[in-house]
């Protein structure tokens, strides 16, 4: 048999459903009705809305604004009345508002010391630029305890704000100049020390930012009693940002250098070679901005110094001429870098025979030195290279020095000698008899000090000239007396003494002895005269000083 197909019969009921949501339909919009019909028949109705007149609060900030912008007497009145015109402002933060404008405009008047009295109220609202305004203001009116600590606050703030961090260099800067100028060193070094910080240290790539940084802690570097760390520190930054140029970079350079100098007299030369093209680099790149660095001074010196020790006198004169142009040029000469220069062109210029050139810089030498060891060296070369009263002037100068301080010419014996015989030779010339018995006198003293040995004949020689000036200033007496010595001792030599000291002086006997037959015969005593001529086998000698 066969069956057709039936699908089976439906038996489920919509109807409930159906009438369960038409029923939350109609309840929704019940509600709809009655909570927001008003609002619907407003919508379509309208409704009038009175709004209060500001006519009045216009009118007071129209008033307080002019006198925000008015001159001072309306500032000051403002200022004295500024709590009760301020009255009609209901919210407080609004009124402190009001009360920073009006004393940003009493600091742009300057009118300082009311905008003082302000500003621990409003502080606390003053934006980052604000407080850097306001604390440059300070350095402006002397406020220097309150702008310290404003730029402190500037700092905490700035510190971890990388976006600001131009305005983190100005404020550390001034700082910094404000600790230095109050002698407070120590807070200096503490305020620059804040760029220490890795997160600081990282912001510092720019070159701009690296070069302000880096002079930062040059300035750290010249008061702070440890420098290594400092220039350390310095060099990390410039390194950073790929070594710009800029005043530090040349600072750092010179700082170096001068330490090594300093440090190590005795480099070789190679090191001097090398350290020297560092300084001509540092010469070059200050060379691009001439106006703005001021150290090309400091730096030829450098160059001067490091030449001197090469042996390169011409450099080291042109050098030294070129510091002391460009510190006259940028009006920064002083009698301590001109004597610094001067000492050392002097002994350039000497040992490159430039007589000229070196007796200049000498006779500043002599008037502006102070180290006694310098200008015994000075009156030396120029004694040397002058004449006449001027140069018995030096030779005097130079005698009461040492007669002071005999440790100036310990290293040269026969100094004092040489000094005291120019003087005797020069009174000598002069027919000074008197005054060149003094300075003979002298030299005989020094010479027996230095020669006790008789049989050298150094000593016996000096006693002789000694005997030859007292003559010649008419102490025949005390001239015979010398002479007798002279002659006692020579003969209480040995044999074996007398030759050698007839080896070493010839003819000293002999003009002993003539010289005591001269001295009798001007002390009138003919017979003795002869008796002395007799022992040398002569006649009577010529009766003349």
């Amino acid at each position: 048999m066969n069956r057709r197909y039936r699908p089976p019969r439906k038996k489920s009921n919509h109807t409930v459903p159906l009438a369960a949501a038409g029923l939350t339909v109609a309840a929704l919009a019940l509600w709809g009705l009655f909570a927001k019909g008003q609002d619907i028949i407003l919508f379509f109705k309208g409704e009038t809305i009175v709004v209060p007149s500001n006519a009045e609060a216009n009118a007071n900030l129209s008033r307080l604004l002019g006198d925000l912008s008015g001159d001072k007497a309306r500032l000051l009145e403002l200022a004295e009345n500024s709590r009760a015109r301020l009255g009609w402002i209901e919210n407080a933060d609004t009124q402190r508002q009001f009360r920073w404008f009006l004393m940003s405009r009493l600091v742009d008047k300057g009118l300082w010391q009311e905008a003082v009295r302000i500003l621990p109220e409003v502080e606390s609202l003053a934006p980052v630029e604000g407080l850097d305004r306001l604390a440059a203001a300070a350095v402006e009116h002397g406020d220097f305890e309150l702008q310290l600590r404003l730029d402190r606050g500037l700092q905490d703030k700035l510190v971890n704000t990388p976006e600001h961090t131009e305005l983190l260099l100005r404020s550390i800067r001034r700082s910094a100049e404000t600790c230095i100028r109050m002698q407070r060193n120590d807070e200096a070094v503490k305020a620059i020390a804040r760029l220490d910080a890795p997160n600081v240290l990282a912001r510092l790539r720019a070159p701009e930012l690296a070069a302000e940084a880096a002079s930062l802690q040059m300035l750290r570097a010249s008061v702070c009693a440890v420098k290594e760390p400092v220039l350390q520190m310095t060099r990390n930054i410039l390194e950073q940002a790929k070594w710009p140029l800029c005043p530090a970079t040349s600072q750092l350079m010179i700082e170096e250098v001068t330490t090594a100098l300093r440090d190590n007299p005795n480099l070789p030369q190679n090191t001097l070679k090398e350290i020297e093209e560092k300084l001509l680099r540092c010469r070059d790149a200050m060379l691009e901005y001439p106006d703005k660095e001021h150290r090309l001074p400091q730096c030829y010196l450098l160059l001067g110094e490091l030449r001197h020790r090469l042996g390169n006198h011409d450099g080291c004169a042109q050098a030294l001429t070129l510091a002391a142009a460009f510190a006259e040029g940028y009006g920064e000469m002083t009698p301590q870098l001109q004597t610094r220069i001067a000492r050392i062109r002097s002994r350039a210029n000497e040992a490159r025979g430039n007589t000229q050139e070196a007796v200049r810089d000498y006779r500043y030498l002599l008037d502006f030195e102070n180290d006694p060891a310098e200008i015994m060296r000075v009156l030396t070369y120029l004694a040397a290279h002058t004449e006449g009263e001027e140069k018995i002037q030096l030779l005097t100068r130079s005698w009461e020095m040492m007669q002071q301080n005999p440790d100036l010419v310990k290293k040269d014996s026969d100094f004092r000698s040489r000094t005291a015989q120019l003087l005797a030779d020069y009174y000598t010339g002069k027919q000074d008899f008197t005054n060149a018995l003094k300075w003979v006198q002298e030299c005989t003293r020094m010479v027996e000090e230095v020669n006790p040995d008789l049989t050298n004949g150094k000593t016996l020689r000096a006693r002789l000239n000694l005997a030859l000036a007292q003559r010649k200033a008419n102490q025949d007496i005390p001239c015979f007396r010398t002479l007798r010595s002279i002659q006692s001792s020579i003969d209480q030599m040995s044999d074996e003494d007398k030759e050698r000291l007839e080896k070493e002086e010839q003819g000293l006997y002999r003009t002993t002895m003539r010289e005591l037959s001269r001295t009798c015969l001007l002390l009138g005593d003919k017979t003795t005269a002869k008796a002395f001529a007799r022992k040398i086998r002569e006649d009577l000698p010529e009766k003349v000083r």
